[in-house]
């Protein structure tokens, strides 16, 4: 199977878009429930709603 100039450009612009779409979907998800990892005691506190 060749490897054209076409579809490394069809790859290239397959990927921004996937990139594109998850961007806008988990910023708004992980935002949902706030926590804080104590790297000390070694605890997840939740921060509830800020």
């Amino acid at each position: 199977m060749k490897i054209t100039r076409s579809s490394k450009i069809q790859g290239l612009i397959l990927v921004a878009t996937l990139s594109i779409g998850l961007g806008f979907v988990f910023p708004v998800s992980a935002q949902a429930n706030p926590y804080i990892l104590d790297i000390n005691s070694k605890e997840v506190i939740d921060l509830g709603t800020l």
